[in-house]
């Protein structure tokens, strides 16, 4: 398939749709001085066809990730809390998507370290057991595909995105002025989540 769209936009319901729509607002304005007109967005809020029933949108999610140039990941606070997310996220490296084409746009409230620390620990920790689906039928069906996939090779493909995730975050609070936290080692972020939520 040719692409029909710049970006196919990953993002969790769950996280602030104010802080989404003001991240997207001032990334896509920049987008826009850049290529010289609007981003082409694929979102499935506004894109995918509510005629359709759900599991139908999700056997429907890699023509719909081929069919666009890039990845835009909305990265809040609970996005791989989410199946649905962490689904597409696996798809899309699965398909032969490169992380060169993959863009983080860390979604808080402007000032709030703990959430962009939230956003990180999230990916150094993932785990897609403690995923949760909207549906109790996609729940399952989702479950069944990373079983084919195996779940080592499921959680090591959505960890893969730590790096860019932690890029766009220190960026970020770059550019807002917010100190950096010491380096860490892989995994202490995860270790401290981890005990955080009573040693899982």
């Amino acid at each position: 398939f040719s692409p029909c769209a710049d970006y196919y936009v990953c993002h969790s319901w769950e996280d602030s749709a104010e802080a989404k729509a003001v991240a997207l607002a001032q990334w896509a304005e920049m987008r826009e001085r850049e290529l010289g007109r609007p981003p082409l967005l694929w979102m499935d809020a506004f894109c995918a066809d509510p005629g359709l029933d759900p599991h139908k949108l999700l056997q429907h999610m890699p023509v719909y990730l081929t069919k666009c140039s890039k990845l835009l990941l909305l990265c809040g606070p609970t996005v791989v809390d989410r199946l649905w997310c962490v689904m597409e996220l696996f798809c899309w490296h699965a398909m032969g998507g490169r992380p060169e084409d993959v863009e983080v746009l860390p979604v808080a409230a402007p000032g709030d370290v703990a959430a962009l620390e939230r956003i990180v620990a999230s990916f150094d920790a993932f785990h897609v057991m403690y995923c949760k689906a909207t549906l109790s039928e996609d729940q399952m069906r989702m479950e069944h595909a990373v079983e084919l996939a195996t779940i080592s090779r499921f959680n090591a493909r959505v960890r893969s995105y730590y790096p860019l995730v932690q890029d766009a975050v220190r960026s970020l609070r770059a550019l807002s002025g917010a100190p950096s936290p010491a380096p860490q080692k892989r995994g202490a972020v995860a270790l401290a989540r981890r005990r955080a939520n009573g040693g899982r």
